[in-house]
């Protein structure tokens, strides 16, 4: 019987442990370049990169944002004539300053702007009108309500000159009022609103006129305080 065939044991190589590369004599190695990344997420670098992207190309507009703030933005072309509708709204609303409505472009069309004044004189002149006078040192209201009643209070006196009234003031307190007096208040007062319309008048005369004196609103505000809302009238009321 032959005898079994037996092997040496067969001693596995050694493999020495990687560790860093080795310098080159005299000089560092290069660090590790990071791979190109070009999806949506982290930075695009690397010689794979895209190219940046162009700045914005086309009409440049300034604006007014529904906040009050000044904007200035490229769009496109078609969004030009839909500004230009915008800006007309916006200076014929008269709820802008003239340095805002000045802003705007492309700018709105001269008859937005004057539009934008007259709304404005007349909402000045309605304010005005319901803000009240000073009569013979008495604060006397002139809003509609008032007026109404010192119509019929008028009416009234010219039936029986011999009448006397309570008349509140606009600052609660109460004076006793006889005929006389009670037309002479009811005259002060309608004169007042007649000049607060008159103004607002003679403004539209100069935001139309060609070419127009009215140009800003600043001018309206001159006109309207000129009006006097300190008036002495009739004689002082009995208290």
């Amino acid at each position: 019987m032959a005898p079994p065939n037996i092997h040496p044991p067969v001693t596995p190589p050694v493999i020495p442990p990687q560790g860093p590369p080795k310098p080159p004599p005299g000089g560092f190695v290069d660090p590790p370049v990071p791979p190109d990344t070009t999806g949506p997420t982290g930075p695009v670098r690397g010689p794979n990169a895209p190219p940046p992207e162009p700045p914005p190309t086309g009409p440049t507009i300034t604006t007014i944002t529904p906040s009050g703030l000044t904007i200035t933005a490229v769009v496109a072309d078609d969004q030009v004539a839909q500004a230009q509708d915008r800006h007309n709204t916006l200076a014929e609303s008269g709820n802008y300053t003239d340095e805002q409505v000045a802003s705007l472009d492309p700018p709105p069309a001269a008859d937005s702007v004057s539009a934008g004044l007259l709304a404005y004189s007349a909402q000045q002149r309605w304010t005005l009108a319901q803000g009240g006078i000073t009569l013979n040192g008495m604060p006397m209201a002139t809003d509609d309500a008032t007026r109404q009643t010192i119509t019929s209070a008028v009416v009234l006196a010219q039936t029986d000159p011999t009448v006397t009234i309570q008349w509140k003031g606009q600052d609660g307190t109460f004076v006793t009022l006889n005929a006389t007096q009670i037309v002479a208040i009811g005259q002060a007062i309608a004169g007042f609103v007649q000049v607060c319309f008159s103004t607002e008048s003679t403004i539209a005369d100069g935001i139309n006129a060609t070419p127009p004196t009215i140009t800003t609103k600043a001018q309206i505000d001159t006109a309207y305080k000129a009006i006097p809302t300190t008036i002495t009238s009739p004689p002082p009321a009995s208290p």
